[in-house]
């Protein structure tokens, strides 16, 4: 009986093992993770891991001016346009945003990802504006399979509105425990607690 509860131990101590480091692995990658904006489970903004951002999902400000966003969403402010080009340099790596303008081609799935971050602001389409450091209205988003970059978007008129175009705001956020490491550490409480009970 005793070997068959040091097998038990080790049989869940090994699928605890596996479990852990799937979810390390997934956490790893993302750098990126849905959250709330105003009710829970709503899904309307997205945490970066990586720069401790919290991005407004675009189609909250779908079809908003770029002055008039700022009104749905108090908290938050407008993103810079270092900060857009960031984001979009972690999603699509291969592409240099920096001398983008028109489309590009990219892998459709990294698009699909995207849009299910950020939402779509209109069928397949995620677009954003934001203000770029010569004081211009630009936009970036996807679209399909492709990414494009705008330059002097709207023709510069941060009060017109644009269908199928949201604003990129962003606040800075406190660290955010990440939904694996919360699934990690309850894993280990619960193997804890098996492991207690069994002796």
């Amino acid at each position: 009986q005793r070997q068959m509860c040091i097998r038990d131990s080790l049989n869940t101590a090994f699928v605890g093992l596996i479990l852990t480091l799937l979810c390390t692995a997934n956490t790893a990658k993302a750098g990126l993770i849905e959250t709330d904006f105003i009710n829970l489970n709503d899904n309307l903004a997205v945490y970066d891991t990586d720069t401790k951002l919290t991005w407004l999902d675009l189609s909250v400000t779908d079809g908003l001016s770029y002055n008039a966003a700022k009104a749905v969403a108090p908290s938050f402010r407008y993103a810079t346009e270092y900060e857009v080009v960031g984001l979009f340099s972690t999603v699509f790596p291969s592409v240099n945003f920096s001398n983008t303008f028109g489309a590009i081609y990219i892998d459709l799935n990294d698009a699909n990802i995207f849009r299910t971050l950020f939402g779509e602001t209109l069928s397949k389409h995620s677009f954003g504006m934001f203000l770029n450091n010569a004081g211009r209205i630009d936009s970036l988003g996807t679209f399909g399979d492709k990414v494009a970059h705008n330059a002097n978007f709207v023709e510069n008129d941060a009060d017109a509105s644009k269908h199928w175009h949201g604003v990129f705001l962003v606040k800075d956020s406190l660290s955010v425990p990440e939904p694996s490491s919360l699934f990690i550490f309850a894993l280990g409480m619960l193997s804890l607690i098996g492991a207690r009970i069994k002796s």
